[in-house]
């Protein structure tokens, strides 16, 4: 339709439970925004989500995050990418632009800060806070890194701890 002036909402907007790509989905141009795909999944942000998903008690906030989750459960994503490629990871979070953005089957990861184990694939129980902050790691586990940097070329190594700039 055609608006002149500027639409406003004077009152509530009721969506239903769970969305559908045809109901309840608040679109922005032709890309999802705003929908409720499946059980109790939240999603906000051009793409963020998927209708395929059979995964439960996911939230995403930014553009693209959890993007191809599949039956990744408890996940929570925010920041444009965060967990973009996560398909079935479960209890991950990231915070930050790219925070797990490729993580795909890896669990219980924290990443917080841009890039944040950005790189991580299968790696899991990792918790990593600072921009970059083992943004090379891939199948690593059960590492903990808090600083810029820190941690950065590690990909595989396990239980190993740092702290400090590039530490």
């Amino acid at each position: 339709p055609s608006w002149t002036g500027s639409p406003s909402l004077t009152g509530n907007l009721l969506l239903p439970y769970a969305s559908t790509p045809a109901s309840g989905t608040i679109r922005k141009g032709a890309f999802p925004f705003l929908h409720a795909f499946g059980l109790s999944n939240t999603f906000v942000g051009l793409e963020s989500g998927n209708f395929t998903m059979t995964g439960e008690q996911n939230t995403g906030a930014g553009f693209a995050t959890l993007l191809d989750n599949t039956t990744g459960t408890g996940n929570v994503a925010l920041g444009s990418n965060a967990l973009q490629f996560n398909t079935t990871g479960y209890y991950n979070t990231a915070s930050g632009g790219t925070a797990l953005y490729v993580n795909t089957t890896g669990f219980q990861n924290t990443a917080a800060g841009a890039l944040a184990l950005a790189n991580n694939s299968t790696g899991s129980q990792n918790t990593a806070g600072g921009t970059s902050a083992m943004q090379n790691n891939t199948t690593g586990s059960v590492n903990t890194a808090y600083g810029v940097g820190a941690l950065y070329n590690n990909t595989s190594g396990a239980s190993n701890i740092a702290l400090g700039h590039n530490a």
